[in-house]
């Protein structure tokens, strides 16, 4: 069993990897329990189980961990976010999908679906975007 710890506030960043993480684990037949930061498990639930903390893991996923921001980037993402700012970077699509573990095709199919979002056409038009912040 898994109690996944540290939930301040449910953002879509916040979603994102606790689905990510509820998905991973599941998968492998852990039933996850959420708990929130500074309270006991639930009734009947032991005290030493593995806990995964969320916060960590937004933070080593690039997710902001402030007050939320206004801008096209954050309709986005952090997966999304982070192969736009590496493509910014001038990383090609394979790079990319090496260094985040996925599939070329996964990185192309997220640049298709991000640039109408953001309203760029090009890889030179998205370093505007990093420039500008």
């Amino acid at each position: 069993m898994l109690v996944v710890d540290d939930i301040q506030h449910v953002d879509r960043d916040s979603l994102d990897v606790l689905d990510f993480v509820m998905r991973r684990v599941t998968a492998r037949g852990v039933p996850v329990v959420p708990a929130a930061r500074g309270r006991t498990p639930p009734h009947g639930v032991p005290t030493d189980l593995p806990t995964v903390h969320l916060g960590v893991e937004l933070r080593a996923s690039g997710a902001p961990s402030g007050p939320a921001q206004v801008g096209p980037l954050t309709e986005l993402t952090a997966q999304q976010r982070e192969i736009v700012r590496l493509a910014a970077q001038g990383l090609r699509n394979k790079e990319i999908a090496e260094r985040l573990r996925l599939s070329p095709r996964t990185v192309s199919s997220h640049h298709y679906l991000v640039y109408p979002k953001l309203g760029v056409s090009s890889r030179n038009q998205l370093r505007g975007l990093f420039e500008d912040a």
